[in-house]
């Protein structure tokens, strides 16, 4: 195998060098930061590619598929290919290559644990243990040998659980069908909306039923976001579809602080009119000092830290299965990582 030309469609990491050494491969990196690359951009950096890697951002199109005349490999780094023409590259004789990614299992698992925390009310109960407010209740520490009956909670919280409970996905990309195969290990009803309905033997699969979004609202004992934020997601969920929510519903927000009308869901959480919310992302970050989230008891907060990134190891393994799978199929060998897709 000689040299190789990787056209890299994802964002420019430190460790691409190390997997990715020069002296044996023309890198080209085209950054997911800014606009997305028109199709006739892609083409013309496509023209002389061995192998493309690509996030979801960016369109491999039957016009960039035929531009790449040399192409032996399409990477997609996740699991959804909406994005590639993938008869285009059948045709072409290209196979397209997906894996799960580290990084969307970090943001799910972030996700999962929102929930979780949310109706055990981790943090209320660890304030209460610590706090030592016991003595209000008329209570006293007497050894557990010693106590008569079944082993009660001695802090009254409405502590619930997940299972038999109904999940709203809303979004079901690589993150949102991550999400959803943890959350379905708990024994929920898994409903979702996405602009365009999966295929049924998908639904299926993963046990999911497709609602629309007030469906979903209406029907949800946890609402999980995970779509991009855009034009048409600004502020997607306001008063209007809070107030479509349960009373004793969760909201959870690991994609971004924008889709979200924050001063409407800050009156939302403080009114009761949902229950509480587990966010990982706001409309400005770092969150403001003066921020009314601040004030809220009914919400857990972490600072944008679901992915990991950049100093977490996930990305490290998803660019590391990337270059392995490139450097087997450039050598004539198996797809390492992942399966083909359109073989």
């Amino acid at each position: 195998m000689g040299r190789i030309t990787v056209l890299w469609c994802w964002i420019d990491v430190p460790w691409l060098p190390k997997y990715l050494p020069s002296d044996k491969v023309d890198l080209k990196i085209l950054s997911m930061k800014g606009a997305a690359p028109s199709e006739g951009d892609l083409v013309r950096l496509a023209a002389d590619a061995d192998v493309i890697v690509v996030r979801r951002y960016f369109q491999i199109t039957k016009k960039v598929i035929q531009a790449a005349q040399h192409l032996r490999l399409i990477q997609r780094m996740g699991r959804m290919v909406g994005n590639i023409d993938l008869a285009a590259a059948r045709e072409a004789g290209v196979p397209v290559a997906i894996f799960p990614m580290g990084l969307d299992m970090a943001v799910a698992e972030h996700a999962v644990m929102f929930m979780l925390a949310l109706s055990r009310m981790v943090f209320k109960s660890h304030h209460a243990v610590a706090g030592g407010g016991y003595e209000v209740l008329g209570l006293t520490p007497t050894l557990t040998t010693e106590r008569t009956g079944i082993a009660e909670c001695w802090v009254p919280l409405p502590i619930d659980a997940v299972y038999h409970k109904t999940v709203g996905i809303i979004g079901m990309g690589d993150i949102g069908m991550a999400f959803a195969e943890r959350a379905r290990a708990f024994g929920v009803r898994l409903l979702y909306f996405k602009r365009q309905r999966m295929p049924a033997e998908e639904e299926r699969r993963l046990g999911i039923e497709y609602a629309s979004i007030e469906e979903l609202l209406r029907a949800s004992d946890f609402v999980s976001l995970h779509v991009p934020h855009t034009k048409e997601t600004d502020k997607m969920l306001g008063a209007k579809e809070f107030a479509l929510m349960k009373p004793t519903a969760y909201l959870i927000n690991v994609s971004r602080g924008g889709i979200i009308d924050e001063g409407a869901l800050c009156e939302a959480l403080k009114n009761k009119v949902i229950a509480g919310a587990g966010l990982d992302v706001f409309e400005l970050e770092p969150v403001p000092k003066d921020s009314p989230l601040l004030e809220l008891d009914n919400v857990i907060l972490t600072p944008h830290s679901a992915a990991i990134y950049p100093t977490g190891s996930n990305i490290l393994y998803d660019v590391q299965r990337a270059s392995e799978n490139l450097f087997s199929i450039m050598s004539g060998g198996p797809l390492i990582h992942g399966e083909i897709v359109n073989g």
